[in-house]
C-alpha cells in the first residue's frame, strides 16, 4: 500500500469519527439530555385520566386536600424500604379524597388498584401519580413489579 493510500484512509478514519462524534451529541442534546429530569405526571378523576410531563423534579400535594404517598428509595428491594409510606390512608370525600404517588426509588413501580379502578402502570423514578377517589370504599393497591408492595386507601363518605 503506497502512503498516499495510507493517508486518504486515515482521512477518511478522521471524517467518519468526526460525524460519529457529532451525531451521539446531537443525539445527546435532543434525546438524552431533555429527559434527564423530565417527570410524568398522570392524574386520573373518575374514569378521566390526563397524562402530562414536566420539567419539575419534585411534586407533592402541600394542600390539605391532598394526601402524599411515596414509593421510597429501596422498595424495588423485598429486603428493601416497605413498598408504599405510608401503606395505608384514609381520606374522606371532598375534605382530602386526592393522593399523590411519587416514585422516589431508582426501580420502575406502579399503582395498580386491585378492582381497576385506578391504575399507573409505569412509574419511572421520579413520576408522581395523582388520582382523586369520589366514592367511599377500601381501595387495596399493589405493585405490578414487585408483589411485596401493598397498599390500602380507605375512602370515607363526607360526615
Amino acid at each position: 500500500m503506497s502512503q498516499t493510500s495510507q493517508t486518504k484512509i486515515a482521512g477518511i478514519i478522521v471524517v467518519v469519527v468526526i460525524i460519529g462524534a457529532i451525531a451521539f451529541l446531537g443525539y445527546f442534546q435532543f434525546y438524552v439530555a431533555p429527559n434527564i429530569f423530565t417527570n410524568t405526571i398522570t392524574e386520573t378523576t373518575g374514569t378521566t385520566q390526563t397524562t402530562q410531563t414536566t420539567q419539575t423534579t419534585s411534586v407533592s400535594c402541600t394542600r390539605t386536600s391532598c394526601v402524599n404517598v411515596t414509593i421510597p428509595q429501596g422498595a424495588g428491594s423485598p429486603t428493601g424500604a416497605p413498598g408504599y409510606e405510608p401503606d395505608v390512608i384514609t381520606v374522606v370525600v371532598g375534605v382530602n379524597n386526592t393522593v399523590v404517588w411519587k416514585n422516589d426509588d431508582q426501580a420502575i413501580h406502579s399503582v395498580t388498584a386491585k378492582d381497576n379502578s385506578f391504575n399507573d402502570v409505569r412509574m419511572n423514578p421520579g413520576d408522581i401519580f395523582i388520582y382523586t377517589f369520589q366514592k367511599p370504599g377500601v381501595y387495596p393497591y399493589y405493585c405490578i413489579y414487585h408483589s411485596w408492595m401493598k397498599g390500602t386507601v380507605i375512602v370515607k363518605a363526607p360526615s
